[in-house]
């Protein structure tokens, strides 16, 4: 079943469409005439059985020849209810018309909401099958258009499932649509079929490998996605959740796993496997997904722990923070591979997160108290850094960051 074509929009003509008029003024012929008395506001499949060809023609021709709204409204209302049968032979007859993307493009914009809806429908059923990429970006920038202002967004996001298979699609939703996704999908207001309609775009991203390596170093989407999957009621979104971590592990191993043990994501997963499911699918990539990770957490030291809250931006309150030990054993590490650790530490300092913030402050806190020649490797700018946190918003911030200033002035200089 092809849902685009089953998405119902609503259309109520208003008034009667003078065609004999048009007749008189030759923007329409007897035969066009003739084929449009024929038809009545519903039920005309048989019409269409018949006289496919002459009336696909016809569509095409007042879109392209008369921008008068209530025809434009008649050609796409009638067009819709021609492509709901027999969808992908007509559709495919569809994009043989000449110059029929471009005629219904031209309406794209029109302020008449069922025009502009239904020129995104058409299109994205038309281009999906035959793709021009120049009219794909003009499609695409006005789905991105509606989404970013919040409009239509059920309908929008499930075009955005018909066509994210195109490579094309896929790199400009990796580029310019993931960060619109990604605020919906942690939008507590997000209805249960926008859920799934935006996990499936994400799922669909997963299969590129070249895009899989590095979505979530980019666009951080396995904090959200495992929020999803832990509260959703619905399998089928659980199910593209589970599935797409499992393209992840696949393309992106090391990064997926720092992040799942940062997060930490072990409780979602077992909170998943208490729950009964009937989905085969989801089963097993539950399973793998548990597997992999048994593996993986099985040789984790503490240095691996926290190398990977740095690795995935997710520091949170796990024990090696506050472990003195770990700080006088383990913190010089921090300066291993071309100061690896202290560069990621550094860099969360413009995190929005408070929480991240304040754990960030403690730990150069922390590095600057038990590692000789420390304030050496934290430079001006961070230093600035540190300093301006001195007028954050929230008191735990403000606070830390004064604890480590202090540090920074008062000890002394190791050279």
């Amino acid at each position: 079943m092809n849902l685009v074509i089953e998405f119902e929009l609503e259309f109520n003509p208003t008034q009667l469409i003078p065609w004999q008029g048009y007749l008189r003024s030759n923007l329409i012929n007897s035969a066009e005439y003739s084929l449009i008395s024929q038809l009545d506001d519903y039920n005309n499949e048989g019409l269409y059985a018949t006289k496919l060809s002459e009336y696909l023609g016809l569509f095409n021709k007042l879109l392209s020849n008369i921008n008068k709204v209530d025809v434009v409204q008649w050609s796409l209302y009638h067009l819709l209810e021609l492509l709901r049968n027999d969808s992908a032979t007509r559709i495919s007859q569809l994009t043989a018309l000449d110059d029929i993307n471009s005629n219904i493009l031209q309406h794209l914009n029109n302020k008449d909401s069922f025009i502009h809806l239904a020129s995104l429908k058409v299109l994205s059923l038309s281009l999906s099958v035959a793709c021009s990429d120049q009219h794909l970006l003009t499609l695409l920038h006005s789905i991105h258009q509606d989404i970013e202002q919040g409009l239509h967004l059920e309908f929008t996001t499930l075009l955005l499932t018909h066509l994210v298979s195109i490579k094309l699609c896929k790199q400009y939703t990796y580029t310019h649509l993931l960060p619109h996704l990604l605020n919906l999908l942690n939008n507590p207001s997000t209805t249960p079929q926008l859920c799934y309609n935006l996990c499936y775009s994400i799922w669909l991203i997963s299969f590129d490998s070249q895009l899989a390596s590095t979505i979530n170093h980019d666009h951080h989407i396995i904090p959200p996605l495992a929020l999803i999957a832990r509260s959703s009621i619905k399998e089928k979104v659980v199910r593209l959740v589970l599935a797409t971590f499992s393209n992840l592990l696949k393309y992106s191993k090391k990064s997926t796993l720092n992040t799942f043990l940062a997060l930490p994501i072990q409780p979602t997963l077992t909170s998943l496997s208490s729950r009964r499911w009937s989905d085969d699918d989801l089963l097993n990539d539950l399973d793998q997904i548990q597997h992999q990770l048994n593996l993986s957490f099985a040789s984790v030291s503490n240095w691996d722990e926290y190398a990977s809250e740095l690795d995935s931006g997710l520091l949170r309150w796990s024990p090696v923070h506050t472990d003195e030990e770990f700080w006088k054993n383990d913190g010089k590490t921090l300066l291993n591979n071309g100061s690896w650790g202290v560069n990621k530490l550094l860099a969360l300092l413009e995190s929005e997160d408070s929480a991240v913030l304040y754990i960030t402050l403690w730990d150069i806190a922390q590095f600057i108290k038990y590692i000789p020649h420390a304030k050496n490797h934290i430079r001006t700018p961070h230093k600035s850094q540190i300093m301006q946190l001195l007028q954050h918003p929230d008191p735990k911030v403000r606070y830390q960051a004064l604890v480590t200033t202090q540090l920074l002035i008062s000890q002394p200089w190791n050279v």
